[in-house]
């Protein structure tokens, strides 16, 4: 299978270095499915930064994350630093978009019910419900410094 001749311009259009905010954050307990999120993502031009939730605080401390997924079906109390500091971004000025990834059976206390999210999946999701989501939530936000448009294969 070939390159895109395109695929340069997506990563270098969601660059820091042009001054607008373009990365996504994975955020997951799970090796597998930080991998499957991560392929989705890349798979329209935005280069992912996948992190487990220890280390999800930190990575959420960069201003150029635009996009966090979260996969909520971990240990709660794994992922209740990321929730705070989640809900601490969105009383900001630009407050990243959030896809949740949740489990299919949901209880009233768990915390995927109340969080704020822009979009939530259940579980089972597939690469290509991944890619819908966060398509649909990068379109014309302030993460996409250029018109959000697929570029033509050929």
């Amino acid at each position: 299978m070939g390159r895109s001749p395109y695929r340069h311009l997506g990563s270098e259009l969601c660059s820091s270095r042009t001054g607008a905010r373009g990365q996504a954050l994975v955020i997951s307990a799970f090796p597998v499915n930080r991998i499957i999120i991560a392929h989705s993502i890349e798979r329209i031009y935005r280069k992912p930064l996948s992190v487990d939730p220890s280390a999800a605080v930190k990575a959420l401390s960069s201003p150029d994350i635009c996009l966090v997924v979260l996969d909520a079906t971990g240990e709660p109390d794994e992922l209740a630093p990321a929730f705070a500091r989640l809900e601490e971004l969105r009383d900001g000025d630009t407050p990243p978009r959030i896809l949740l990834i949740a489990s299919a059976q949901r209880s009233d206390d768990d915390a995927t019910v109340t969080f704020p999210a822009d979009d939530v999946i259940y579980k089972p999701f597939t690469p290509d419900m991944v890619q819908s989501a966060v398509d649909q939530l990068l379109r014309g936000s302030a993460c996409a410094p250029y018109p959000y448009t697929m570029l033509p294969m050929g």
